[in-house]
């Protein structure tokens, strides 16, 4: 997400541990703030002047929360114009050109290998997988949303392309997702959907924040499973079984979940919609020794 990009480089990725998950049921009404910077650009002058920049960061930190539930994609497009506004001002007052920033910039783009033959994917390959995918505009390449759309892509041209049995596809997917439970051949685009959404019900669960480490948290908000080349164990889905208990049939509903909501949906109003219905995946009670093998809840350990 673009804007979970922005906000870590404005304000540290400790800011969004602390506020994701929190106040995002809750959008300020504009109109009761006249320096609300959903409500429309702030001028360039006001970036010129250090005073009015401090003021600027205080509103932005301030309605940061409040942008993953914000239904209003004006007020969530302002908001991330002037966040970049700022973090240009911000680069301009501690003198960090275009050109310092180029040197540490990654390719624009990754190498992409087919699962298939392992080779990397030629242009004119990688252009049919883009058109494949099908990735609108305004879907900036590389955000969590893109990552998703082209994970499922490559699944489903990988299914059509070996025409295989029920059984194959099985081992398939169980070999790039591990086992799937109960279900012997579990619906491949369903899995990949089902991704996006534990992600963001990890981010969300401040339990579950506590035991991640700074890494592990990093790899989640910026979905480096999809990596090429990534760490199996980052896969959002083993990290599930890690802290929930294993439940098919609350996954069922988080895709049904998924079905009914409105395509266009953010995973912060399917994740909320999901909990409200279920509440939510079960944490796991790992074994206390120090209590003779009685059970204590993972919150707090």
């Amino acid at each position: 997400m673009n804007l979970l990009k922005l906000l870590a480089q404005a304000f540290g990725k400790r800011f969004i541990q602390d506020n994701i998950g929190r106040a995002t049921n809750i959008v300020k009404p504009s109109k009761f703030d006249v320096n609300a910077p959903t409500k429309g650009l702030y001028s360039d002058d006001a970036f010129e002047d250090p005073k009015l920049l401090d003021k600027i960061e205080e509103k932005l930190r301030e309605y940061a929360p409040m942008q993953f539930a914000n239904k209003n994609m004006m007020e969530v497009r302002n908001y991330e114009q002037n966040l970049e506004k700022f973090l240009k001002a911000k680069n301009k007052q501690m003198g960090v050109t275009d050109q310092l920033k180029s040197v540490k910039e990654p390719k624009p783009e990754a190498e992409i290998f087919d699962i298939t033959t392992k080779e990397k994917m030629s242009p004119e390959g990688i252009m049919s997988l883009k058109t494949d995918v099908g990735l609108e505009e305004g879907i900036e390449p590389g955000s969590p949303l893109a990552n998703l759309k082209e994970d499922i892509a490559k699944l489903k041209k990988q299914a059509e392309k070996m025409k295989t049995t029920e059984s194959t596809l099985g081992e398939v997917v169980e070999n790039m997702f591990g086992p799937m439970g109960k279900k012997s051949v579990p619906d491949v685009l369903s899995e990949g959907n089902r991704r996006s959404m534990i992600r963001q019900l990890m981010l969300e669960d401040e339990a579950i924040r506590k035991q991640l480490s700074p890494e592990e948290f990093d790899d989640l908000v910026f979905a480096r499973d999809l990596d090429k080349g990534a760490d199996p164990n980052k896969d959002p889905l083993k990290m599930m079984d890690r802290f929930y208990e294993r439940d098919d049939d609350l996954l069922d509903a988080l895709d049904t979940v998924m079905e009914d909501l409105p395509p266009n949906s953010t995973p912060a109003e399917i994740t909320k919609e999901f909990k409200k219905r279920t509440g939510g995946l079960k944490l796991k009670k790992p074994r206390d020794e120090k209590a003779g093998g009685g059970l204590a809840y993972l919150m707090g350990l």
